[in-house]
């Protein structure tokens, strides 16, 4: 089984620079985190790894100062600084599968099929509300 260690910011200036294997939007509404808001094109792509360096969630962080250390998903948006961070709870599932979903309406509860769900990654843009949905290991 693959399991999902981390999601990486990939940049880009224009729609054909979307590396092949980016995390697809579910509803096929549009791959870019960005989707929107002026700034660079923003895809997530996933690194896969062993059971052992597996995250169990994605949490998103917004805030309004920079962090080095972490990658921004609304990159040359303006405003605050949005990031995503894995984590890995002892005992509990592993992330094997993500995708984005965007919707016109706020969202709690992961689809049919999709075990876990963020926070919007939009939160205070004044757009679509956007997720990061999981699939876990059993």
């Amino acid at each position: 089984m693959s399991y999902i260690a981390t999601l990486t910011p990939y940049y880009g200036e224009k729609p054909e620079d979307e590396p092949p294997a980016s995390v697809p939007e579910l509803l096929h509404r549009g791959d870019d985190i960005n989707q929107g808001f002026r700034g660079s094109y923003v895809w997530l792509q996933p690194v896969y790894g062993p059971l052992e360096t597996a995250a169990s969630s994605f949490e998103i962080l917004i805030q309004p100062n920079a962090n080095p250390n972490l990658l921004d998903l609304a990159k040359g948006a303006g405003g605050d600084y949005r990031y995503l961070v894995p984590t890995t709870s002892s005992g509990s599932a592993r992330v094997t599968a993500v995708a984005l979903l965007r919707t016109p309406f706020p969202v709690t509860e992961a689809p049919v099929g999709w075990q876990s769900i963020t926070t919007d990654i939009n939160a205070g843009r004044n757009g679509d509300y956007l997720y990061i949905i999981s699939k876990l290991s059993t």
